[in-house]
């Protein structure tokens, strides 16, 4: 089933690609946007339940690294190649024509996902996942939880939307606007949960959260991507506005702090899969970010650029060795059958906390701003203290959760994986 969908995704997103660019309708782009988005999030959930699906669990830190080294290449290359390619893509009429070189963003992931759609055909075998004996014909349509995912769908959508509007500026919060759609937001939230509770095959198995690993696994992810959205979005701006770096400067200074997630990711990976253990790669990465986050809290128009770049890796580098363990200690407790949606929810959570953790610190910046009754300018170096301050606070609060993230026996039988690739 993993296979079958890994296959679907890639198809979907090319396909897709193509139609966001024959159509110049803003509207019809949007919805083809969003419909690739579709299928490149099924794939990007896809790879951590495939690695699950196929490895046993002494060998997937390694591939996991594997992964982590191709995500890196591709944060480098694709908003440099994005850029050159709107600026200076080649003429291609009548598709291309100038002023409309940003079409190619769309177009080159056609080979890209032809060349991934044909690797997977003839790479991944297609009987590596285990099948349910209703998973086929009507029978699979039958048993989607449509309602499930229409109430998540909404929740998450009007609770995305008042964080927004609502850390716009502090008196936003008390607004009729941002009141009524967080209330919307928590009475679908109710449905959806009663939903699940009813649901033959629910998306969100709530039993999942009876264990206390899986639970405490759920909880980082979430809030070590407030902790990786707050950096990255208030960061620029320290750089930007306290130290006065240009849009450049920032970007180059910048850069470490982007790689220096992936060499985290790499080295934690790298010894999990030597010691077979991760709490205590856990607790030094915690720890490693708390401190990172702590010296960037008391930085201010005077510190230099290199001690912030050597104290925004630190913050990375810790953030980066989380990373390598979200997926391999949900997998680790959770039995086959529910890789996938045990995958899927650790990536849904951390999406979610990208937004709240923006939404939170935005608020105590803009908070800070208001109060200071300085320009903003002059207020800003303060405001950002706080702002970072409060991150910090996210980092002691994923430090505890750690504490209940221990080392598990895994639930698969030995060798069970191992056979499943070999079929």
């Amino acid at each position: 089933m993993a296979m079958s969908l890994a296959r679907q995704a890639v198809a979907w997103m090319r396909w897709n690609c193509r139609l966001s660019v024959t159509f110049s309708f803003e509207l019809t782009r949007i919805v083809f946007r969003a419909v690739q988005g579709l299928g490149a999030g099924t794939g990007m959930t896809l790879v951590a339940t495939l690695i699950g699906d196929i490895f046993p669990l002494q060998e997937r830190a390694r591939w996991q690294m594997s992964v982590n080294i191709v995500y890196a290449v591709a944060n480098l290359l694709g908003p440099a190649l994005g850029g050159w390619f709107t600026d200076h893509g080649p003429m291609l009429a009548p598709l291309i024509t100038n002023g409309s070189q940003w079409r190619w963003i769309f177009y080159v992931n056609l080979p890209l996902g032809i060349i991934a759609l044909s690797t997977l055909l003839l790479c991944l075998p297609s009987t590596i996942s285990e099948r349910s004996p209703n998973s086929a014909g009507l029978g699979t349509f039958q048993r989607i939880d449509i309602t499930g995912s229409l109430l998540c769908m909404g929740a998450t959508t009007c609770l995305l939307l008042g964080l927004t509007w609502g850390s716009s500026q502090p008196s936003a919060w008390i607004s009729p606007q941002v009141g009524g759609i967080l209330t919307a937001a928590i009475i679908l939230a109710l449905f959806f949960l009663l939903a699940e509770s009813r649901a033959a095959e629910p998306i969100l198995p709530l039993h999942l959260f009876r264990n206390q690993i899986f639970a405490a696994d759920a909880a980082l992810a979430l809030l070590v991507y407030m902790i990786l959205l707050g950096l990255a979005i208030y960061l620029p701006l320290f750089l930007q506005g306290v130290l006065g770096l240009s849009a450049t400067g920032a970007g180059v200074s910048i850069t470490p702090f982007l790689l220096s997630v992936t060499g985290g990711a790499t080295l934690a990976s790298w010894l999990i899969a030597i010691r077979k253990r991760y709490q205590s790669m856990l607790i030094v990465g915690t720890l490693i970010m708390a401190l990172g986050v702590f010296l960037l809290a008391y930085m201010g128009p005077a510190t230099n650029l290199p001690a912030t770049v050597i104290w925004m890796i630190m913050a990375r580098l810790g953030i980066g060795s989380i990373f390598s363990v979200l997926y391999l200690a949900a997998q680790n407790v959770l039995p086959l059958t529910q890789l996938g949606v045990g995958s899927a929810l650790v990536r849904y959570l951390g999406q979610m906390g990208s937004t709240l953790g923006v939404a939170l610190v935005g608020t105590v910046v803009n908070q800070s701003l208001t109060s200071s009754g300085k320009n903003t300018r002059a207020a800003l170096p303060v405001a950002l203290q706080h702002g970072f301050l409060t991150i910090f606070v996210f980092c002691a609060m994923a430090l505890l959760v750690v504490c209940f993230l221990k080392d598990a026996p895994s639930m698969h039988p030995p060798g069970q994986a191992t056979r499943r690739k070999k079929a």
